[in-house]
């Protein structure tokens, strides 16, 4: 009689889990400034020796810092001739750029009374491009920054993402994961990343990653008193 041999089933492989995606030590990581959402961002380059980071939020508005745009060692603000804005710039490349035919820095900052109780307020400036540039790149728009927000950065449901142009590293877009999961310290009024910024962002609004939409927050936004960041959004035609 011819005898059955019982089959057994080959042993399975041993599971193996995919090794973590190693951080740098300092958590930056570089992000690729071409690609959206990060290709509405950009540098906003101030008399050919300075730059700080710029957001486009329409199609030719640019939300920047009122201390990048002030020539400290002069004494007085760059002319709008002397601003240029580079966005998706990475490494001497980049998407589109655009030359400034006029800006609006807040009414109530005075670049001479330091970190004044006012200067705190009023750190906002709003960009307008030559052309509508953002039509090519995209842009993020602003959000407020309610009680709500708030609320769910704290909960980690909303991310505050520190993005832009760092010391020692000024061809190039980092990302600081190593601000931690949410990245703020969430305040009555305010949130600000707990990492190093450069001094001409010092007051630009933080971008929060909310619902699936990456969009600088400010709690100005709903304030249409005139003067205010909402006034000046709204005549931009960028909140209604």
């Amino acid at each position: 009689r011819e005898r059955s041999v019982p089959t057994v089933a080959p042993p399975a492989p041993p599971r193996v889990e995919p090794a973590p995606i190693p951080l740098p030590t300092d958590g930056r990581v570089i992000v690729e400034a071409r690609e959206y959402p990060w290709s509405a961002l950009g540098r906003v380059n101030t008399g050919g020796r300075g730059f700080c980071t710029g957001i486009l939020i329409g199609p030719r508005h640019v939300l920047a810092s009122a201390p990048c745009l002030y020539n400290a060692i002069e004494g007085r603000w760059w002319h709008r001739s002397e601003v240029h804005f580079v966005a998706g710039y990475q490494r001497d490349e980049y998407l589109a750029d655009s030359p400034v035919s006029g800006y609006l820095a807040a009414p109530g900052y005075d670049p001479r009374a330091g970190a004044s109780l006012a200067n705190v307020a009023n750190t906002w400036a709003v960009i307008t491009l030559t052309d509508p540039i953002g039509s090519e790149t995209g842009w993020l728009g602003v959000q407020a920054l309610d009680e709500d927000l708030r609320r769910r950065v704290a909960l980690g449901e909303a991310q505050v993402l520190p993005v832009g142009y760092r010391r020692g590293r000024h061809h190039v877009m980092l990302l600081n994961l190593g601000c931690g999961l949410a990245g703020a310290v969430p305040t009555a009024s305010y949130i600000q990343p707990n990492c190093e910024v450069l001094p001409g962002d010092a007051g630009l609004p933080p971008l929060v990653f909310s619902d699936g939409d990456l969009r600088p927050a400010s709690e100005q936004v709903s304030n249409l008193a005139p003067g205010s960041l909402g006034a000046a959004l709204r005549g931009a035609g960028i909140v209604p």
